[in-house]
């Protein structure tokens, strides 16, 4: 199938060690794994302990952060509120809302720089003065 590409494309497969979707299917129902293959453990000071290792959002943390045997390190400053955008993997100190990519954005809001924060709190207005009984 990619014959005629091999000497132009090139494919860097990222693992992360504990997630076990990235060994499927395995090889003896015909499938090959291609391309050279980084595998990352990602051990994040912000993550939760969990089985869940399989989410774009959390792979794009731990390159941010993965230093192969130093310690996790942020490099690219991502911003983290990001992880937490369709997940719960954010330990609860950072007090960002789970799953919050949905209406409204659960009071988030985006800044200028591009990062996420909460939103101020808005009461709603007072509702209307009743009818106070004059006709």
């Amino acid at each position: 199938m990619f014959t005629g590409l091999s000497h132009h494309l090139r494919l860097l497969r990222i693992r992360n060690f504990p997630d076990p979707v990235t060994t499927y299917p395995p090889e003896f129902f015909g499938f090959v794994h291609v391309g050279k293959e980084l595998v990352i453990y990602i051990k994040s000071p912000y993550i939760k302990p969990g089985p869940n290792h399989h989410s774009l959002e959390l792979y794009m943390h731990g390159l941010d952060g993965y230093n192969g045997v130093r310690p996790f390190e942020l490099v690219v400053r991502r911003d983290l509120a990001l992880v937490n955008k369709g997940e719960d993997h954010l330990k609860d100190e950072f007090k960002v809302p789970l799953n919050w990519w949905t209406e409204k954005n659960k009071a988030m809001r985006q800044l200028g720089d591009g990062s996420w924060a909460m939103a101020d709190y808005m009461p709603p207005p007072p509702a209307a003065a009743e009818d106070d009984g004059e006709s």
